[in-house]
């Protein structure tokens, strides 16, 4: 099978430290390689913490797929979140 593997940005209230873990999710699908480079820089995992209170949280990641994915398995299904207020300076 093969992988994706991306890194994007994270957008959180200002003064609110977060932490995931893992930072990375891997799709795998033999149909990634059917691809090209830019429809593989569009699939985006999405971690949605609008409305969560500072605390720790485990939350399901929403993964857009280019449309010709039909099948894929995406790991770690489920992602820890930690909100915090305050920043890491």
């Amino acid at each position: 099978a093969r992988e994706a593997q991306g890194k994007d940005r994270q957008v959180a209230p200002a003064g609110t430290r977060v932490l995931v873990r893992p930072m990375y999710i891997i799709i795998g699908s033999n149909e990634v390689s059917l691809l090209t480079d830019e429809e593989r820089q569009k699939i985006r995992a999405i971690i949605d913490i609008s409305g969560l209170a500072p605390g720790e949280y485990t939350v399901r990641p929403q993964v857009i797929l280019d449309p010709k994915i039909k099948n894929a398995s995406i790991v770690p299904s489920e992602i820890q979140v930690e909100l915090a207020l305050g920043s890491d300076d």
